[in-house]
């Protein structure tokens, strides 16, 4: 039972963390009919930081907001850490989800990708929450989570459709800190495996 609960707080603050949801529109078929192509903007809007949530933290929550203010603080720099360890190691979170995006969407083959600034639609791609958590409460290993949304937005300047997915990724293996630091390519492979499942939930609607 204090494992379940231990392992229910801990995924308690990744989903309040996912908080602040992007709403899901659906496209209308006036809309559809009207779009030849669609340019996946450049630019990938990212949070300030990456997400962390190791070993250990999860017993300050038991303590209230000031517990969980101190496992954010302690959170915050292993965070930073490991985030400039994946772009040192040429692992850039906005890119892997961008290609992901460019890799389905031209494969559902329901609009044309424009490589040119002339388009009928962009496809804007926003990155709520990335990063590393611990899979249950008493895990001394980490799993990735990612949360990302996208918006077509037309000529008029009209959201058009939009939707969001994220992945928890307890179903995936996990590893611990100091193993993913020995072997850049788990940390590559486990945010492109979540990469793949999140984005795949977010075009399900289009």
């Amino acid at each position: 039972m204090f494992k379940k609960q231990m392992n229910f707080l801990a995924l308690i603050l990744v989903f309040l963390y996912l908080s602040g949801c992007a709403s899901s529109i659906q496209m209308s078929k006036m809309d559809r009919e009207a779009i030849g192509s669609i340019k996946v903007i450049d630019k990938v809007t990212t949070p300030e930081g990456m997400y962390y949530f190791g070993p250990g933290q999860q017993a300050l929550i038991l303590f209230g907001p000031l517990g969980g203010a101190v496992a954010g603080a302690i959170a915050a720099k292993p965070a930073e850490q490991i985030d400039q360890f994946a772009r040192d190691n040429n692992i850039v979170i906005e890119q892997i989800v961008k290609e992901e995006f460019l890799t389905q969407l031209a494969n559902s083959g329901k609009f044309k990708i424009s490589n040119n600034e002339i388009s009928d639609a962009n496809l804007e791609i926003k990155i709520f929450m990335y990063g590393l958590t611990i899979p249950n409460g008493f895990s001394s290993e980490l799993v990735p989570v990612l949360k990302v949304s996208a918006s077509i937005i037309n000529k008029a300047d009209k959201i058009i459709w939009s939707n969001s997915g994220y992945i928890f990724g307890d179903d995936y293996p996990s590893h611990p800190l100091e193993e993913i630091k020995n072997n850049p390519d788990l940390l590559k492979e486990a945010w492109g495996a979540v990469a793949k499942q999140s984005i795949a939930k977010v075009l399900s609607t289009l």
